[in-house]
């Protein structure tokens, strides 16, 4: 309700013009396969391209074809809401109060907002709070369920290139076991590290895709001048809430 309550924030999330050649791009993915080349470009027309978010387009497509941009539109509107109540139930499950947990989760959408476009990168946003449940809950007692993070990276990898930033964390989560001395935890979640790598490799382009991600993360022209790779501009209420869980975390 939070989100959705006024009729502009529906519109806003066709507010970005990447969402038309995610569509067209799916419509080519369901109607040729996935593609190659540049089917866009004027400038590098023929180029070798990457479709990286391909299952992701090829979702979005489906859903204008039944129903339009409205159901482009529904579609974004669900994937924005799930990780919020994923979250909202994870901090009830760890023992917050139902006040507190809606306002952190309050908090942290507010603070996402920024990113609410109908756009492949929402998929990220659910599977992510997804697998940190699940690696919390696992964490504190081992469950079974942790090795349905490998086929989820696999998935991710096809979806968004948000997969490289969970496979991160999942180092990270080793790194920290290593430094602690854990052995167990560490050969558990190394293993999951090492099996959600191989898993982001069943792709359309195999290892090429995380050479290329690595490659688009480490342009120098795309970090000056893409706006999501820039300094944040600390002046709305949604980057004010940005920097409170920023600081928050790392105090």
């Amino acid at each position: 309700m939070w989100c959705f309550g006024r009729p502009y924030c529906w519109q806003a999330l066709l507010g970005d013009g990447d969402t038309g050649w995610h569509i067209r791009t799916g419509e080519y993915i369901l109607g040729h396969g996935i593609p190659t080349h540049d089917l866009f470009s004027f400038s590098r027309a023929g180029q070798p391209w990457f479709a990286w978010e391909w299952l992701s387009e090829a979702i979005f497509a489906q859903f204008h074809r039944w129903w339009g941009l409205e159901g482009v539109t529904v579609l974004g509107a669900l994937l924005v809401c799930l990780p919020a109540a994923l979250l909202f139930a994870w901090l009830l499950r760890r023992g917050a109060g139902a006040w507190v947990a809606l306002a952190a989760t309050l908090a942290a959408a507010s603070a996402a907002s920024v990113h609410y476009l109908a756009r492949p990168h929402l998929f990220s946003l659910v599977l992510l709070v997804a697998g940190l449940w699940l690696l919390d809950e696992d964490r504190r007692s081992p469950t079974p369920w942790l090795w349905t993070l490998v086929p989820m990276a696999g998935f991710w990898a096809n979806l968004h290139a948000g997969f490289a930033a969970w496979l991160g964390m999942l180092g990270l989560l080793a790194a920290v076991n290593a430094l602690e001395r854990n052995r167990m935890a560490l050969g558990r979640y190394g293993l999951l590290a090492a099996l959600s790598t191989l898993a982001t490799l069943v792709n359309p382009y195999g290892w090429e895709l995380h050479r290329h991600v690595f490659d688009f993360l480490g342009s120098q022209w795309i970090a000056e001048h893409v706006e999501e790779f820039q300094s944040p501009r600390i002046r709305s209420e949604n980057m004010l809430i940005f920097a409170f869980l920023l600081l928050a975390g790392v105090a």
